[in-house]
């Protein structure tokens, strides 16, 4: 018997080190980067009702533990290049703690600033940059302005729309086709500007994007 017992507790003493680790690893929680414009950083919405309070508080309900993080509103693809860099700098003066993913939302507002080259090319500098760094992204792409087809070039929409699934699949991160998904089309969920979602919106958004948050929450490793 006393023999046995040395063996039990032989083997918990060297099973302590892996159970530990194993607690550590579930209480670390996965944080969600969001980057983008104002549709993502929810412009004109009561900040506790923010796209990221919702789906931060529907992640958590019942699935993985998530911290979700706002990197803030940045207007342009091109802005984000500069404004990554100097995000990235500051999770590393914090020591970034913890496994990471980013849902990047960005090129709407580029069409009567940029060609849409130049656009492909810094969101491709993005996901270049995440990539390396072997960070998990969510590319979600948006239903481009009418006045960028009228005014811009006529193939400007389905060009837009084939940027992000190209970008996605070159780097091979998840892809979502329109954030406002089920928003866009819904004058009631939209604020006055009809361009901008309501809370309400918001809550439409996170409902429907949230399956491929998920899918992107399970990506994250450990480092």
């Amino acid at each position: 018997m006393g023999r046995s017992f040395r063996g039990t507790a032989l083997t918990i003493l060297l099973a302590l080190p892996w159970l530990a680790g194993s607690a550590l690893a579930e209480a670390v929680p996965v944080r969600i980067v969001l980057f983008g414009d104002s549709y993502i950083s929810s412009h004109n919405v009561d900040p506790k009702l923010a796209f990221g309070v919702q789906l931060e508080a529907a992640l958590n309900a019942n699935g993985p533990l998530v911290l979700v993080t706002s990197t803030g509103y940045t207007a342009t693809a091109a802005r984000g290049v500069a404004r990554l860099e100097s995000f990235l700098a500051t999770e590393s003066m914090l020591g970034g703690i913890g496994p990471k993913v980013v849902i990047l939302e960005l090129g709407s507002n580029d069409c009567f600033r940029f060609k849409l080259e130049e656009t492909q090319a810094n969101l491709d500098a993005i996901l270049k940059v995440l990539a390396n760094l072997h960070i998990p992204v969510l590319v979600a792409g948006t239903t481009p302005y009418t006045t960028c087809k009228q005014r811009v070039r006529p193939d400007y929409d389905a060009l837009y729309v084939q940027m992000f699934a190209d970008l996605a699949t070159k780097y091979g991160d998840l892809y979502y086709r329109d954030f406002k998904d089920g928003v866009g089309d819904h004058p009631e969920l939209m604020q006055d500007d009809r361009d901008h979602p309501t809370a309400e919106g918001d809550a439409v958004i996170v409902a429907k994007i949230r399956p491929v948050v998920e899918m992107l929450v399970a990506r994250a490793k450990l480092p």
